[in-house]
């Protein structure tokens, strides 16, 4: 009784942290149907090729994500900010730089396949809320100040919060790989194993372009990039020779795409 009694403080403030809304945060600006009217066709046109829901929102930004969430999201796009909701889709502009139409659409039908399974709905709702449990687990058993009864009540709970791990694990890649399926059938196996493999390529090179423009603020140099995306074009056709690719072939079975809420099984599997 004195061991339960002793963690019911850190349980309260658990719980404040959990009712705390989060939202997903986007650097970058919303679309809208009458000044982009072809993106939205040619996403409309392949939610009904892979008979997935269509998504209400469209999002585009300077990162080198691709990814489909039923969670509020938060732009912020230089000037304002404001809440979205709903099913949304995120397309890196840097990446539509470097992908084929057809790699572009298998990626994109891959993330639309999410919603086909309804898995982003439990991104949204069961995984956050996994992660948080994790976060504050790991910061009680790091905390020295907790006494040895303390630690005994909540034990079960870890043991119980690693059993969920694993089922979770399991869950994640199942979603991962049905959605692998829906991309792959897009157009062709192949083409989506060359998108994917250039989203871990021309990530690496996105990484360079940016890193090379905060050198240049930084020193206050006399070169100014007006257009990041065309920069990290420029880069690519200069840095990706054949000894730099063969190179990456070995990394390359590693890669983990990013995503807000998923964790994707790394690309070998």
């Amino acid at each position: 009784i004195i061991s339960i009694l002793s963690v019911i403080k850190p349980l309260i403030n658990w719980l404040k942290y959990f009712f705390n809304k989060k939202y997903i945060f986007v650097l970058g600006a919303a679309l809208n149907q009458k000044d982009h009217k072809k993106v939205f066709e040619f996403l409309n046109n392949l939610c009904e090729k892979i008979h997935a829901n269509k998504p209400q929102n469209i999002l585009v930004g300077l990162s080198t994500d691709f990814y489909a969430v039923s969670k509020d999201v938060r732009v912020f796009n230089g000037v304002s900010d404001k809440i979205i909701t709903n099913n949304t889709v995120y397309i890196s502009l840097p990446l539509l730089r470097v992908l084929t139409i057809n790699e572009f659409g298998s990626i994109l039908a891959h993330e639309l396949g999410h919603f086909e399974g309804d898995d982003t709905a439990y991104s949204a709702k069961f995984a956050p809320v996994f992660r948080k449990l994790n976060g504050q687990l790991k910061s009680f058993e790091k905390n020295e100040k907790n006494n040895f009864l303390s630690r005994l009540a909540i034990f079960p709970i870890i043991f119980l919060y690693n059993e969920f791990t694993r089922k979770e694990e399991k869950l994640s890649k199942s979603q991962e790989f049905k959605a692998d399926q829906v991309g792959a059938k897009f157009k062709n196996g192949q083409t989506f194993i060359n998108a994917l493999a250039k989203l871990y390529i021309f990530d690496l090179v996105w990484h360079r372009a940016t890193e090379n423009h905060r050198e240049i603020v930084r020193e206050k140099g006399a070169a100014e990039i007006k257009n990041l995306s065309k920069e990290f074009v420029k880069l690519s056709r200069n840095s990706l020779d054949n000894k730099f690719l063969k190179n990456l072939l070995f990394d390359l079975a590693k890669f983990e795409q990013k995503h807000p809420n998923d964790t994707h099984p790394p690309l070998y599997e």
